[in-house]
């Protein structure tokens, strides 16, 4: 059985930017190490002869043709009407704020 420690839970809390409290890391180690060990359970279960399954609802996704829309066609749209939407825009492209930084700088 995998056990998850506090110090488990501190890590992910960083890696994840959180800031957990000593009392909330002993709490989440001990209902995430119950998750595992359930999970952990299906290992047990004997599948053999079990058609595996790809989806329950029996839905297909529906995909549009990749093509290149020309200025004739009633549904293109060009970039400048696009962009002109945008909060910020530079060199002709969407600009958005750095979400990804190094992990030192990780609280």
């Amino acid at each position: 059985m995998s056990t998850i420690s506090s110090d488990d839970v501190s890590h992910l809390a960083r890696l994840s930017r959180l800031n957990l409290t000593e009392e909330e890391s002993g709490r989440f180690a001990g209902q995430l190490s119950s998750v595992v060990a359930y999970v952990e359970q299906l290992s047990g279960v004997d599948v053999r002869g079990m058609e595996a399954q790809h989806g329950v609802t029996g839905l297909v996704n529906v995909l549009a043709e990749d093509a290149i829309r020309t200025s004739d066609d009633p549904l293109a749209v060009s970039r400048e009407s696009l962009l002109a939407g945008a909060p910020a825009t530079a060199n002709h492209l969407f600009q958005v704020r750095a979400v990804l930084g190094d992990e030192a700088s990780a609280a």
